[in-house]
């Protein structure tokens, strides 16, 4: 079988899908191509936005303290729901970190992990990241998004 540019080509390509999805190195590509990629978001309309219905969120901190979101109710909350192997939520990692240090002095910053405690651990330490990430207690997490909105 003789090699053709052709060949060559379409091998060249389906190495490098394979190595955008299936390796260590192709989610850091994903998260660098969300940095890039990513845009500001837009207030929604009024007819589309919907009303929080339950406050009673059962949620532990990364030092196993235990948190309920009503203790936040009547101050201004920027809630983040996150996990550590999605790119999108990795790339926007840094611009929250820059925002809770310009006012966390002033807002609460809340990030909301649906991973397993360790991987989120070690995610903020290995990123130097400083904010209260809050993780939904598991047999709450199940049914959590399912009853959140109407």
């Amino acid at each position: 079988m003789k090699l053709t540019k052709e060949k060559i080509i379409n091998l060249i390509i389906i190495l490098g899908i394979g190595v955008v999805l299936f390796t260590p190195t192709g989610f850091e590509l994903k998260v660098i191509l969300n940095r890039f990629l990513s845009f500001s978001p837009t207030e929604l309309k009024s007819d589309d936005q919907r009303v929080l219905l339950d406050y009673n969120w059962q949620l532990s901190s990364q030092d196993r303290v235990a948190h309920n979101f009503n203790e936040y109710n009547d101050k201004v909350v920027v809630l983040n729901f996150w996990a550590t192997w999605c790119p999108p939520c990795v790339a926007e990692m840094p611009s929250f970190q820059k925002l809770y240090n310009d006012y966390g002095d002033r807002v609460t910053f809340l990030f909301l992990a649906t991973d397993e405690e360790e991987k989120v651990a070690s995610f903020l330490k290995k990123n130097n990241t400083i904010c209260l990430c809050l993780m939904l207690k598991a047999p709450f997490r199940r049914h959590f998004f399912l009853k959140l909105f109407q």
